[in-house]
């Protein structure tokens, strides 16, 4: 995985990036994206929806609520709870079993190790972006109403919002414990101690 700080682009519209890599075999890769004018999903300094994801006290199963194995232990609260709280907290949308990106584990996985640290100062909420029954039953992808609350179209997504219920930092995709343990610092307003 390759970390490009915070790339700015001019205009809206459809983008390409061509990555070299310096080797033997001179590996060239080029892809495409489309950049918006104005962000659907939550962006840097919005407030996030005050949703009301289920959690372990609406189901009877946490595998209801979690695709992750062993299930873990981000489904204390609902977003909306976490904002009357009024504490940061990271939400976590992956689905480490129906995962199109197979990035949500690693991603997953990556939060869980930082609840352990953070769990005293920070909430961690985890939340599915597929309806698990239809995905189990079905096999097909479907997504939550949640989900669509938030506009978001890709999985995963880590969201880490401050206090004010406001984002601090947002991260598509694969990402490092470092980058959201850096973000974690920010809305607890304070540097990482190295």
């Amino acid at each position: 995985v390759y970390i490009v700080d915070r790339a700015r682009f001019d205009t809206p519209g459809i983008w390409t990036a061509k990555v070299v890599f310096n080797s033997s075999d001179s590996v060239v890769e080029e892809m495409a994206f489309q950049v918006l004018e104005v962000s659907v999903a939550p962006n840097m300094g919005q407030k996030v929806p005050a949703t009301r994801n289920l959690t372990i006290h609406d189901v009877d199963r946490i595998e209801d609520i979690d695709s992750h194995i062993p299930p873990d232990s981000m489904h204390e609260k609902s977003v909306a709870q976490a904002l009357e709280e009024g504490k940061p907290f990271v939400v976590v949308w992956s689905t480490p079993m129906f995962c199109m990106s197979a990035m949500c584990g690693p991603v997953t996985d990556q939060v869980i190790s930082l609840q352990a640290r953070y769990k005293e100062r920070v909430n961690f909420i985890h939340i599915e972006p597929w309806d698990l029954n239809v995905a189990r039953n079905e096999g097909r992808l479907v997504p939550t109403l949640e989900f669509a609350e938030w506009k978001l179209s890709s999985e995963p997504w880590v969201y880490v919002i401050g206090g004010d219920g406001r984002v601090g930092a947002r991260f598509e995709g694969i990402v490092s414990s470092d980058e959201i343990e850096t973000a974690i610092h920010g809305v607890l307003g304070r540097r990482i101690d190295n």
